[in-house]
């Protein structure tokens, strides 16, 4: 599934999305609204692109699978989007997802990558802060969420590299679609900025 900007253009930058345990490619555009988000910051001066989402993106071991650069990356190319760095945004399970491709994929082919509340462990927190420390992060977690200690782990180690833009936070809330709905504002303007 896939989400243009108001006017939509040929040759958009694009966010590959993976939904979180239970959902599915049509969860971010259904139950987050991040169709509407993008359009409101598009017309506030975010710089345009295209938000992609697939079902099932992960693999047996719940890494990413490689149906997301051998299959979805060529289609939405083929679809006339810029796909040479893209961005990536997941939620929970695919918020781990999201900073598996980036750690995999390094920063010459990902350029931002947003992650809300992360099912991460300390140990991947602690993995993660190396592997993709040259590309820019945004990584949000609720305060009463039960993965907000490693989240902040990543989080503080990340900005300790300082090596590439780090944003986010612990915020009130938990895991919940509301407060993911609440994070994405922040996350599609930071996105922008770093794909164009």
């Amino acid at each position: 599934m896939v989400g243009f900007p108001p006017g939509g253009a040929e040759h958009l930058p694009v966010v590959v999305m993976l939904h979180g345990s239970n959902g599915d490619a049509r969860t971010p555009f259904d139950l987050y609204g991040v169709q509407y988000h993008l359009a409101a910051a598009v017309q506030s001066g975010v710089p345009p692109f295209a938000m992609a989402a697939i079902d099932d993106w992960a693999d047996v071991t719940g890494d990413p699978s490689p149906v997301i650069t051998e299959s979805l990356v060529p289609f939405l190319h083929d679809q006339g989007l810029s796909t040479g760095r893209i961005g990536l945004l997941g939620w929970s399970i695919g918020g781990r997802g999201v900073l598996s491709l980036a750690s995999a994929l390094g920063p010459d082919r990902v350029a931002v990558v947003a992650a809300t509340s992360p099912a991460i462990s300390h140990d991947d927190a602690v993995a993660f802060s190396r592997s993709v420390a040259r590309v820019p992060v945004s990584v949000t977690c609720g305060r009463d969420d039960a993965l907000s200690i490693p989240a902040k782990t990543l989080l503080d180690r990340l900005r300790l590299a300082k090596t590439a833009e780090v944003t986010g936070g612990i915020y009130a809330g938990c895991h919940d679609a509301v407060f993911r709905r609440r994070m994405l504002p922040a996350q599609i303007a930071f996105l922008g900025r770093h794909l164009v």
